[in-house]
C-alpha cells in the first residue's frame, strides 16, 4: 500500500509517520511492515552537479528551474527505493505547498507525480497541528526564522489540506487529515485490507468547560476506549489552536507567537474549527456524540446535521432526559453509557462485516 502524506513544514508530520510505522512494525498482531519516505531528505541529497544550496529550503526563494532539477532527482530517487523496498506499507512524507514570504509555492510536481506515482497511491492524509506549535517549530529553524507570522501558518495549514483533498478527489482516492496529537494506531486501521471503521467523537467542549471541566477527561477516555475496541478516532480537541473555547481569551507562553499575531490569526482559526470538523464528520464511518451535560451546544447540533446530510449514522452517549422526537431525525441509536456505546458498535460492526462475508 502507497499512502501519500502532506503536512506544511513544522507540523511534525514525519515524526507522526515513523511514529505509526514503528507501531505497526512492533504490533504482534499485524505481520506487514511499514516504512517511512522522506522527501525533504532526498532533496537534501541530490547529485552534486545538481546542488544549488545545502538547504533545500533556499530554493523555494530561488530559481524555479533549479527546483524542478531538485524534484526530478529526489522524485526519481524516492520511485526507485519505493520500488526496491519490501514494506507492505509505504509512507511517503512530503508537502502539497510552502507558504514563503506571502507566496503560495507547490510543493509538488503534479507533472512528476501523475507520471511516477498517481495510479499507486491507495491513500492520501494531511498531518495537521496547532497553529502556534507550527509557528514555535518554524521559529526555531533558521531558515524559517520570522519567515511567517501566525496568519500565514493558519493560512498555509489549509491550502495544504485543500490541495491534497483536490488531488485525492480527482484521482478517485480516499482522503483523511489527521491530527499530530491522533493516535498512531489510526493510520494501522486506515492502512488495512478493510480499513478499521471511523468515528468523528462529537462532545459539547465549551458547555462541558461551563459545567465540569472534568468531563473532558472522560470523553478522552472515551475515545480511547474506542481505539482500543479497534475504531479510528477523530477527535475535535486533537488539534488546540491559541484561543481558549471557554472565554475566547490567549494563553500565551514564551514560546507562542506574540498578542497582535494570535489577534490577526484568530477569526481565520475560529473558521478553521468548522471546516475541519465537518471534514473528521465527511471521512468517518459514523458520528458519536458524548454528550453529559443538559446545556445546549449548537456545534453538536450543527455536526449531527451535516452528518444527516452526507448520510453519516449518528449514535448518542449519556444524551440527559428524554431524547426528543425532533432529535430522532438525527440519530440511529441512543446509548446509557460510554460502555455500553462501546458495546453496541463493537457488535453492530462485527455484524456488519459479518453480512458482508455472507454476500
Amino acid at each position: 500500500m502507497l499512502v501519500w502524506c502532506t503536512g506544511v513544514s513544522g507540523s511534525e508530520r514525519t515524526e507522526f509517520l515513523r511514529e505509526a510505522a514503528e507501531y505497526i512494525n512492533e504490533d504482534p498482531n499485524d505481520k506487514r511492515r511499514a516504512e517511512v519516505f522522506d522527501v525533504g531528505q532526498m532533496l537534501n541529497a541530490v547529485p552534486a552537479h545538481l546542488r544549488y544550496s545545502d538547504n533545500h529550503t533556499d530554493l523555494l526563494d530561488g530559481n524555479e528551474d533549479l527546483l524542478h532539477l531538485h524534484r526530478v532527482s529526489a522524485l526519481s530517487e524516492l520511485k526507485d527505493q519505493i520500488l526496491n523496498s519490501t514494506a507492505d506499507i509505504k509512507l511517503i512524507s512530503t508537502h502539497a505547498a510552502f507558504m514563503r514570504a506571502g507566496r503560495l509555492v507547490s510543493g509538488m510536481d503534479m507533472n512528476l507525480f501523475k507520471q511516477l506515482f498517481a495510479d499507486d497511491v491507495n491513500l492520501f492524509i494531511t498531518v495537521t497541528h496547532d497553529a502556534n506549535i507550527i509557528w514555535s517549530n518554524l521559529q526555531a529553524r533558521k531558515e524559517w526564522q520570522d519567515q511567517l507570522e501566525l496568519t500565514d501558518i493558519v493560512m498555509w495549514r489549509t491550502y495544504e489540506t485543500s490541495i491534497t483533498r483536490i488531488l485525492a478527489e480527482f484521482l478517485g482516492v480516499r482522503f483523511v487529515e489527521l491530527a499530530r496529537r491522533s493516535n498512531p494506531s489510526g493510520i494501522q486501521g486506515l492502512t488495512r485490507t478493510r480499513p478499521a471503521p471511523s468515528i468523528y467523537l462529537s462532545y459539547p467542549i465549551t458547555s462541558i468547560l461551563e459545567e465540569d471541566p472534568d468531563l473532558l477527561e472522560r470523553a478522552a477516555d472515551f475515545g480511547d476506549q474506542l481505539m482500543k475496541a479497534g475504531f479510528v478516532v477523530y477527535d475535535p480537541l486533537s488539534i488546540q489552536d491559541l484561543n481558549s473555547p471557554q472565554t475566547g481569551e490567549f494563553h500565551l507562553t514564551d514560546e507562542d507567537p506574540p498578542l497582535e499575531q494570535a489577534l490577526s490569526a484568530n477569526r481565520y482559526i475560529e473558521s478553521q474549527i468548522l471546516s475541519r470538523d465537518l471534514q473528521w464528520v465527511d471521512q468517518a464511518d459514523m458520528v458519536v456524540v458524548y454528550y453529559p451535560t443538559e446545556l445546549v451546544s449548537p456545534g453538536v447540533f450543527a455536526e449531527m446535521s451535516h452528518a444527516r446530510d452526507v448520510r453519516r449514522p449518528v449514535y448518542l452517549c449519556e444524551f440527559p432526559g428524554r431524547v426528543s422526537p425532533f432529535l430522532g431525525m438525527f440519530h440511529q441509536a441512543a446509548f446509557d453509557s460510554i460502555q455500553e456505546t462501546v458495546s453496541g458498535l463493537t457488535k453492530l460492526y462485527k455484524e456488519q462485516l459479518q453480512a458482508s462475508k455472507n454476500t
